[in-house]
């Protein structure tokens, strides 16, 4: 766990780690009070498991937009239940996303998935417990495999979430 314990901690500067690519398991698991965090002077590749999972205060997050990440680990930024709008372009590489993907992150209503068109697999509860009220997938031509519990309980103040699903060229 990197800085477990420290729930006091409010920011945290990470703009000279410009040679890190990997972060493991259980990254700023838990740290409650923070509201923002840059990493686009980072290269990422890969991103393990519980990435920024229970951040409650977190609100912005702001990522490298060049798509270098080809590994995220299960419950990748779960339970930040202030995060209302992410840029993920940084994600354009992967090619399966994990289960527990932004899970019970109650008040997401934007994401852009544009850019995911390697994506092949998704895991259990993509996107559910959020508030997302639209989401174009027409640019994932390679999905194969959807788990279950797919966006399951999708709506702000429990709306009801619309799908577009359609692909024009």
């Amino acid at each position: 766990y990197f800085l477990e314990g420290c729930s006091e901690l409010k920011t945290i500067d990470l703009s000279s780690l410009i040679k890190l690519t990997e972060i493991g398991n259980d990254f700023l698991h838990g740290l409650y009070k923070i509201t923002e965090l840059d990493l686009s002077s980072l290269t990422l590749i890969r991103i393990g498991e519980r990435f920024l999972i229970g951040c409650i205060a977190l609100q912005n997050v702001q990522f490298n937009p060049n798509p270098t990440i080809t590994y995220v680990g299960e419950g990748f930024m779960s339970s930040c239940v202030n995060l209302e709008n992410i840029n993920l372009s940084c994600l354009g590489n992967i090619t399966s996303i994990p289960s527990f993907f932004l899970y019970y992150c109650s008040t997401l209503k934007t994401i852009d998935f544009s850019n995911f068109s390697k994506v092949t697999k998704i895991g259990w509860k993509f996107l559910s417990e959020t508030a997302i009220t639209s989401a174009d997938l027409s640019s994932w031509t390679e999905l194969r495999e959807i788990q279950g519990e797919f966006m399951m309980n999708c709506h702000e103040d429990r709306k009801s979430t619309r799908l577009n699903s359609s692909h024009t060229d």
